[in-house]
Order: structure tokens, then sequence, then C-alpha cells
């Protein structure tokens, strides 16, 4: 069976010298085998991942599940619309700039959407951070 080393802990300790790509301990025996990486580099870690989720259209949808969620369809606006029975051109934006509302985006993604994740608090609280930073209504 062989060992998954999700963050590079068990090779950077081993894979050295005349071990280059192998453990010198052998996979069973070695010291550095399964032990956590120390809280920075986690929170380093974690960071990184609620940028790639907020790059992919994450928003923060539930504070005290942390739940985040992004449309499930690129015609999100159009299913609403159906679910309303108003017509997709009330959700955009009345400056004629043909942008759709991000405040009927959040709705969508709120009560309809199926694309839903629950996150550690660190990404979470890096998500909204993100989000805040660039939201526009």
């Amino acid at each position: 069976m062989s060992y998954i080393d999700p963050y590079g802990i068990h090779m950077s300790h081993c894979n050295q010298g005349d071990y280059e790509g192998v453990c010198k301990y052998g996979d069973g025996g070695c010291p550095a085998m399964n032990q956590h990486p120390a809280p920075e580099l986690m929170e380093f870690l974690d960071k990184g991942e609620a940028f790639r989720l907020h790059k992919d259209g994450y928003i923060c949808i539930s504070n005290r599940y942390r739940t985040i969620g992004r449309p499930d369809r690129n015609d999100w606006h159009v299913a609403q619309a159906e679910q309303m029975k108003c017509a997709p051109a009330d959700f955009y934006k009345l400056d004629g700039s043909g942008k759709l509302c991000n405040r009927w985006r959040e709705h969508y993604v709120r009560c309809h959407t199926t694309d839903k994740l629950e996150v550690n608090e660190v990404v979470y609280n890096e998500l909204k951070r993100l989000n805040s930073a660039i939201h526009h209504y």
C-alpha cells in the first residue's frame, strides 16, 4: 500500500542524499509518516484553496455551516426567471451595462444551486474577505 503525502512532509524529510526519490526508512518505519504540517503551513494552504475557489466563482452563503456555492449552470437567470415567473431581463442591472445583478446571482446560489461545499473556517473567512474586496452591486 502506498502512502499519500498531501503536504510533502514525508518526502521532504526522507528524500535526501543517497535516498533521492525514496524514503530512507522504508514505507513502514518512517518517523515523518502521518505527521501533520505546522498550523502556519495549513493556514497558507487553506488561503490558497480559498483563492482557487474564489477564481472558480464560489461565494459564501452560510456563516453557520460555512457553506459556499456557485451557480450550477450558465443560464441561472433563465432558471430563476422560470422559478419566479418573470422575465430573465429582470435580473440585469438597470444601468444599461448588460451585466447581471450580483444580488440575484447570490439569491440563486443560496436557494437553487446544487453546487455547494462545506469548508473549514480559514477557507471560509478568506473567501469571504476575497469576495467582499471586489463585490459590487
